[in-house]
């Protein structure tokens, strides 16, 4: 995994005075009871990235988690108010070019807490297949 993130991110150009990137990769088995009776086990998968920038005196952070076919939810970072339009542009792990792609914010948690669900809007034929081929790549059916 180490290759692929210095390939996908190395040829970015950033003039900040630092920045860092953290991966999550986790996955988990859950076997529950609920009233003697046993419940279906499920999986679930936490995979995601947070990138921290130091410029001009001040830190910012974004952080990305739940990217499905219909959208991601971006998790500490400032929300901004349902139904702003934002264009994103992000380079998904095992791929070289950045998914450029527009979205609308659907929801947000508060100003208290930093986290707001995307909904991708018309992505192209070119994003939808490299979001596709990245959720097949990490198992998850599409």
């Amino acid at each position: 995994m180490t290759d692929s993130l210095h390939a996908n991110f190395s040829h970015l150009d950033c003039t900040a005075d630092f920045w860092s990137l953290r991966v999550v990769d986790e996955r988990a088995e859950n076997y529950c009871v609920r009233k003697n009776v046993p419940q279906p086990p499920s999986m679930s998968l936490d995979r995601g990235a947070m990138l921290t920038v130091y410029a001009g005196g001040g830190y910012g952070y974004a952080a990305t988690s739940d990217l499905s076919r219909g959208g991601l939810r971006l998790d500490h970072t400032i929300p901004l108010p349902v139904g702003t339009v934002v264009n994103l542009t992000f380079t998904l792990p095992g791929d070289s070019s950045p998914v450029k792609i527009t979205g609308e914010i659907v929801s947000n948690a508060g100003p208290e807490i930093l986290r707001m669900g995307v909904k991708f809007v018309n992505p192209s034929t070119e994003a939808r297949e490299k979001i596709d081929a990245y959720l097949a790549r990490v198992g998850v059916s599409v």
